[in-house]
């Protein structure tokens, strides 16, 4: 009867009823003690002589193997201390990390202890090749190697050439690719560009009303207002008068007497540049009247 016990993904002969049981180099076996309800290991090269109260749970089994350049999970896998030991509890059973995983890369041949399970088989490692990236996602906080701290739901590129090696706290989302990276740049700029463009309408539609609101009036700079502030930082940084095509001699011109149609025909063939920086300044000074409000 074939059973597939603390070894998920490896098929397994069921009890072994023989009192000698002859373990190849490589090879491993799980042995109960009924007395106490605990499973032991065995490991090869090895003639086992099971005792009366000892049942032997399956024929020897190979050891998991991970060649170079692959890699297996473990789920459930034993604790172990700085040296790599297994830990053992005051019964003699190892000790688990219930619920857990291993990500397990090449290595010397290993047993799997009582309640340890392969959660993946042994898999080739990814190449991530040139013009190609992984889109990756943290499922659990951690730091990685360089020192670079990531939190579950960021997300971040791994790109080519390389080999990714796999964490259990990170999920590869999906495969980006030169061509879908273009994409996603071109797609960037043009919202980027319709954006600015936007911005730049609604800051000469705007311009006006905030000017008037922070001071700078058709009849001129209004007493005690931010414009007021904004000139007299000016003429002091300036030496006693405000320099002509400054920031502030631009506003209180525009207030006084608006947008000329030279600067109307400027923004509209410049498009996004100069409405930006419009867009920009004037949002500016909106958050300073709104902090001054």
């Amino acid at each position: 009867m074939s059973k597939k016990g603390g070894t998920r993904g490896m098929e397994v002969e069921g009890p072994v009823e023989a009192s000698i049981i002859r373990i190849p180099p490589h090879h491993y076996i799980h042995v109960l003690d009924q007395n106490i309800n605990i499973a032991r290991i065995e490991i090869g090269p090895l003639t086992y002589i099971r005792q009366d109260n000892e049942r032997v749970l399956f024929s020897p089994v190979r050891m998991v193997m991970v060649p170079p350049r692959h890699y297996c999970v473990v789920a459930n896998p034993v604790a172990r201390d700085d040296n790599g030991q297994v830990l053992f509890d005051q019964s003699g059973q190892a000790k688990l990390r219930h619920a857990d995983l291993e990500i397990r890369l090449t290595q010397d041949p290993f047993p799997l202890y009582p309640g340890e399970e392969i959660q993946q088989d042994v898999t080739p490692l990814q190449i991530v090749y040139p013009d190609t990236a992984l889109r990756l996602q943290a499922l659990l906080d951690f730091e990685e190697e360089g020192g670079v701290k990531r939190v579950a739901g960021d997300e971040w590129l791994f790109e080519g050439p390389g080999t990714y090696i796999p964490r259990k706290e990170v999920e590869v989302l999906e495969i980006i690719n030169n061509q879908k990276k273009k994409k996603v740049a071109r797609g960037v700029i043009i919202g980027a560009a319709v954006t600015t463009a936007v911005g730049a309408v609604g800051a000469v539609a705007a311009a006006p009303f905030v000017l008037g609101a922070i001071g700078f009036t058709s009849a001129g700079i209004a007493g005690g207002s931010i414009a007021a502030s904004l000139m007299s930082s000016a003429a002091i940084a300036n030496g006693g008068g405000v320099a002509a095509g400054s920031l502030v001699a631009i506003l209180q011109s525009a207030g006084a007497v608006g947008l000329s149609g030279g600067a109307t025909a400027a923004v509209a063939s410049v498009g996004g540049a100069v409405g930006g920086a419009v867009g920009g300044a004037i949002g500016w000074l909106t958050r300073v009247t709104r902090r001054r409000s």
